[in-house]
């Protein structure tokens, strides 16, 4: 442990960054920077200021440290800053993801960069089983927030972007695992099967988040299918209420020509009856 801890202090003292790629730094992990449109909710903003300030801060420790975070960057497993790099470097970009998209995206990052580090480390030699347990470990850890992403997602009704999601995952993993392959084939029996490891776990990873995936399209087409049919009903049933008030209007319809046709026969026989006893009384007279 002393060991490591003399390495970590001997390696972190020869990094440096020069004014410039300070500056850079900054930039990159701040950004450009936004005003919030007055008419946003206010929780919205707080969010963004806290999401903000905490960056603004992160940069700032990472400057005033010379530059160590920003070395640990290009650390492998194995290596004294590589716990920086996964543990805060990385952590921080999720943590700062505006929404559960971003962040997934984060993840499907990540887990790309274990698989580069796993190719790299093989192409060194140095893919052991100590290495390959680290990898592991962080591809488990990466799954784990992908999931409550998609999770999120899924909450939010947004199958499409969780179909986005995966499909982004599913094609990282297959360009990865191509070339972790071919190295498998041509690398040494240890480093080989180490990679075999490697190509496996992350393999169980996407089957896992597949499967999620799959029960987040099938909710979602049968939430469709309801809102189809529920539609469908509302149109029958307007159908036939607008029918039931053609039948009802004829009805009121026949029943007014019927009323029309009774009165012209009253008025057609009273007069009838008038003349009639006009007629008759003047026979009388006469």
């Amino acid at each position: 442990m002393k060991n490591w801890l003399n390495k970590f202090i001997h390696e972190a003292r020869e990094v440096r960054l020069t004014a410039r790629e300070k500056r850079a730094m900054l930039s990159a992990i701040i950004g450009p920077a936004r005003i919030p449109s007055p008419y946003s909710f206010f929780l919205a903003v707080v969010e963004h200021r806290h999401r903000l300030a905490v960056a603004a801060m992160f940069a700032a420790v990472v400057i005033t440290s010379g530059g160590t975070s920003f070395a640990a960057s290009g650390a492998l497993p194995g290596e004294a800053l590589y716990s920086i790099k996964v543990n805060i470097n990385e952590e921080i970009q999720s943590f700062v993801a505006p929404n559960p998209t971003a962040k997934a995206k984060v993840e499907v990052s990540r887990t790309e960069k274990r698989l580069e580090e796993a190719e790299s480390l093989s192409k060194s030699g140095k893919l052991n089983a100590k290495t390959q347990a680290i990898i592991e470990t962080n591809l488990e850890r990466h799954s784990n927030t992908l999931k409550a992403s998609i999770a999120t997602l899924a909450d939010e009704e947004a199958a499409a972007t969780v179909k986005e999601v995966i499909s982004g995952l599913n094609s990282t993993i297959e360009v990865r695992e191509a070339v972790l392959s071919d190295l498998a084939s041509s690398s040494a029996s240890s480093t080989g099967g180490h990679l075999d490891a490697v190509i496996e776990k992350v393999n169980k990873v996407k089957k896992e988040i597949d499967d999620i995936g799959k029960d987040v399209e099938d909710k979602d087409q049968k939430k469709k299918d309801g809102e189809k049919k529920q539609k469908e009903k509302e149109e029958n049933d307007k159908k036939d209420s607008e029918e039931k008030n053609d039948e009802e209007k004829d009805e009121e319809d026949e029943s007014k020509e019927d009323v029309a046709t009774s009165s012209v026969s009253i008025i057609f026989t009273t007069t009838t009856t008038v003349v009639t006893g006009t007629a008759t009384l003047s026979d009388i007279i006469d």
